[in-house]
């Protein structure tokens, strides 16, 4: 769904969010997710955030609203500029390993609700800019471990295109704090 260069926050969450789930959703639940509760939670802005939260159950129903999240499983955090880029395609699909739902399977929401930490992703855009997105995983920043990367290799990996390993050997993917941690996200990303 093309979302404009222009959209307000409010607007995105309140008028596009429930458009763009019921495209991921297809109209019908992910089979296996029966019985689920995934809490996200944006917080966008430098100094004072705006949060929205999404509360998607069953992987079939979406709830949207103004504030926080209790518990969620997945806190998304940047600034309003790399907000305004991801939502409108400007950095491809960086977020889409944490937002998007039809990607979502009953095993990968089992090992999310286990995973407690932070991840930074330190990106490099194509267009030379920088976006950092900060990940924070059932509301604990510790562990802590930060992934530096192009925005084209971080895509690639998350979509299952570009072993993690492999970019992490190349060169192109360099990885910063709790090493454990970082190999425990594998899972996590693709």
């Amino acid at each position: 769904m093309d979302v404009p260069e222009n959209v307000g926050i409010k607007e995105y969450f309140d008028d596009y969010v429930p458009k763009i789930f019921a495209e991921q959703v297809g109209g019908g639940a992910i089979l296996g997710m029966d019985g689920t509760l995934l809490g996200l939670e944006f917080d966008i802005g430098d100094g004072e955030k705006q949060k929205y939260g999404l509360i998607v159950k069953d992987a079939k129903d979406l709830e949207v609203q103004k504030g926080a999240v209790e518990k969620p499983l997945v806190r998304l955090e940047m600034t309003e500029d790399v907000w305004r880029k991801a939502v409108t395609g400007k950095m491809g699909a960086v977020t889409d390993t944490f937002t998007d739902v039809s990607t979502m399977s009953r095993n990968k929401y089992d090992r999310l609700q286990n995973v407690s930490g932070m991840l930074t992703l330190d990106l490099t855009l194509a267009d030379g800019g920088n976006a950092q997105i900060r990940v924070i995983f059932n509301e604990s920043e510790t562990p802590a471990t930060t992934f530096k990367c192009s925005q084209d290799d971080w895509v690639a990996m998350s979509q299952g295109k570009l072993a993690g390993p492999t970019a992490f050997m190349s060169g192109a993917l360099k990885i910063e704090g709790d090493m454990a941690f970082a190999l425990g996200l594998s899972s996590m990303v693709s």
